[in-house]
This record gives structure tokens, C-alpha cells and sequence, in this order.
């Protein structure tokens, strides 16, 4: 119904795959974004990038996207990956949480 309505909104790019009542897989992309890669197989997310929401007018809530463990183009791309996000992260005094999210496969 989201997909059909029109009315998604989601300020970061997304993409995943969900079952009808059919069993048919549906694939839904939201978004539009150079930083993501959409090949089949491939890692999605290339490079460390903020995205900065407000909350309630007062308070900037600022996600960090960062490439994957175990990034599909070898070990030499996920150490560069690890340097890369710690020196973005380097800049902040504080970070106040971490959320890994890992694929369910």
C-alpha cells in the first residue's frame, strides 16, 4: 500500500525487499542518492556521510551512514572503509550512540 500510495517519504535513501500475499517478493526503493551504490551484490553504502535531522525545533539528531563490514569489493576496501570513518568521527567531542545493522543473511 506505501509503495502504490505515493506518499513515502523518506529522507534517506532505502532499499529493501518485502513478501505480498502471495509469497512474490517486492523490492522498494525510496530515495535518490550518489553516495549509493544499487548493483545487485555490490556494498550499497560507498562513503562516511551525516544526515542531520531537528528534532522538535531544538535539537539536531545527526545519523552517521557509513560503508560495511565486509565491504564485496575485498579486505584492502574495508580497511580503507575503517580509516575513513575514523577520521570523520574524529571530528565530533561527542558520540552519544552506535547502531550496527547487520543484513539477516
Amino acid at each position: 500500500e506505501a509503495k502504490d500510495g505515493g506518499n513515502l517519504l523518506s529522507p534517506i535513501k532505502s532499499s529493501f525487499i518485502i513478501t505480498d500475499d502471495n509469497f512474490e517478493l517486492i523490492t522498494i526503493n525510496t530515495g535518490s542518492e550518489e553516495n549509493e551504490c544499487h548493483v545487485v551484490g555490490q556494498s550499497a553504502t560507498q562513503g562516511t556521510k551525516a544526515h542531520v535531522f531537528n528534532y522538535k525545533g531544538s535539537v539536531d539528531v545527526r545519523l552517521i551512514d557509513t560503508p560495511g563490514i565486509g565491504d564485496t569489493r575485498g579486505i584492502q576496501q574495508d580497511k580503507e572503509n575503517f580509516q575513513n570513518i575514523l577520521a570523520y568521527i574524529s571530528y565530533f567531542e561527542e558520540i552519544h550512540g552506535i547502531c550496527i545493522l547487520l543484513k539477516p543473511n
